[in-house]
């Protein structure tokens, strides 16, 4: 969606997150114009429907602004800042929860630590260099409720928008990964099967929001998602960890993990800040790619989706007297057990980083 232009804000620390960001001033003035309002609200009203809808304002004057434009459209809408009071603040929410009040649009208030599960379309007018205060203002949309299957995210971008520095949609889930009408129909987005027995070794997804896209889906290593991210062997003893931040935040910091037989893993952080997985995901490949062996642990290698092998369950075996007989019962292919392996034999790195 094109509505503010984001090449000539000049940047500035933010004072959100400390990194560099638009600088707010230039920003509110750009996003205050009427035409850039009028366009941005009436693409935004025609997409919402009757959403609970959360809009991200660059200013307490442009939260007001938005919000007197849907109104104007025929939808239920109000203002909230920090300049806004407790009561006040309490008394919208409540009308905001109870359908009331459709669409709620804030300035620097709700950003993290507000909960509102039911929280459907987010209206992201207020664009940002900043991947942990994008990755806060989805948060508001990832939470699970009832009746609830998505989230609708709209980004604002400029006419000529900076890809590379602006953080939207995207970035952060991959939606470049592979059109949905090239897809087979009915095939899922992950290659495997998600079975219960499997789920249960390697704790699900542990995806605290919606899950919209497979972040992954570009990459060529095999990447297998446990209860704390994911992990992906790069070869016979080399494995990439992905790791969610505990804070819920929504990011991911990755490290390296070299396990020789006998000798006690050696890790090594790749990138020890949090930073959205897409970009997690290219700096392990491009930290690894030396070291890559496709043969053996790409997602496309020799016959992974055929029978698992015997040799494949007795190993099963070893650490679960049962699993071999569940594996066969529910058709387990090379991968699946692969996968629930590789799980029991790095449980010890996979858990605990370095230096923790």
């Amino acid at each position: 969606m094109s509505a503010a232009c984001s090449r000539s804000c000049p940047s500035a620390p933010s004072r959100e997150t400390g990194e560099r960001d638009y600088a707010e001033t230039a920003l509110a003035a750009h996003l205050l114009r009427e035409a850039i309002t009028a366009r941005l609200v009436g693409h935004a009203a025609s997409l919402i429907g009757q959403r609970p809808t959360l809009v991200f304002a660059a200013s307490v004057q442009h939260a007001a602004h938005l919000s007197s434009a849907f109104r104007a459209r025929g939808l239920a809408a109000a203002p909230v800042s920090g300049r806004t009071s407790r009561k006040q603040r309490d008394e919208l929410f409540a009308r905001w929860k109870d359908g009331a009040i459709q669409a709620v649009c804030n300035c620097a208030l709700l950003t993290e630590g507000y909960d509102f599960p039911g929280i459907a379309a987010l209206v992201i007018a207020r664009p940002t260099l900043s991947p942990a205060l994008y990755m806060q203002m989805l948060g508001r949309g990832m939470r699970r409720a009832e009746r609830k299957t998505d989230c609708l995210v709209i980004d604002v971008l400029g006419k000529q928008p900076d890809a590379r520095r602006q953080v939207v949609l995207p970035h952060v889930i991959g939606i470049e990964a592979e059109p949905e009408d090239e897809r087979r129909a009915g095939e899922p987005l992950t290659g495997r099967r998600s079975d219960p027995v499997l789920r249960s070794i390697l704790g699900g997804r542990g995806e605290t929001g919606l899950v919209l896209l497979d972040p992954l889906g570009r990459s060529p290593y095999r990447w297998t998602a446990y209860s704390q991210g994911y992990f992906a062997r790069i070869n016979a003893h080399v494995i990439a960890i992905l790791e969610r931040d505990p804070a819920k935040s929504g990011l991911y910091r990755s490290r390296q993990c070299a396990r020789q037989p006998e000798r006690t893993p050696e890790q090594r952080w790749i990138e020890r800040r949090y930073l959205p997985l897409r970009q997690q995901v290219a700096l392990v490949q491009e930290a690894t790619a030396g070291l890559f062996r496709e043969a053996f642990t790409g997602k496309e290698a020799f016959l992974l989706d055929a029978p698992t092998t015997e040799k494949q369950l007795e190993a099963l075996g070893h650490y679960h007297k049962h699993l071999p007989e569940r594996a066969r019962a529910a058709g387990w292919t090379k991968r699946e057990a692969s996968e629930a392996i590789s799980f029991y034999q790095l449980r010890q790195v996979l858990f605990h980083a370095p230096d923790e």
